[in-house]
């Protein structure tokens, strides 16, 4: 994939665009007298963020380190905040068409 295209936000100066276009974002909504910013699940703030970029700089592959909650901490009965140190890199890839091999894959998982 042409690096053109690829947006990191794991290289630093990519990281600081980011948060550009995130204070862009978030003054648009103000000036349009919206206070409570919401997307459909409030960590994913960054997502909108993302589509922000992918849109506007041509950008096919967001690269981002991430933290995912480990299965240990997903438990009903506790509360753990989210960490803020990422413990992986998500890959979120918005041109489908460059997908070469495409096939549903069903995984089912029994408990024991």
């Amino acid at each position: 994939m042409p690096k053109e295209k690829v947006f990191d936000t794991t290289i630093s100066e990519n990281a600081q665009e980011f948060h550009l276009f995130r204070k862009a974002l978030v003054k648009d909504h103000l000036r349009r007298g919206i206070k409570d910013i919401k997307s459909p699940n409030r960590v994913h703030f960054d997502g909108m963020v993302y589509n922000l970029i992918s849109k506007q700089k041509g950008v096919s592959l967001i690269r981002a380190a991430t933290f995912t909650q480990p299965s240990y901490e997903r438990s009903d009965n506790i509360n753990i905040p989210r960490s803020l140190v990422p413990n992986g890199v998500e890959l979120c890839l918005k041109d489908l068409n460059l997908v070469n091999i495409k096939c549903k894959v069903n995984i089912s998982s029994e408990e024991g």
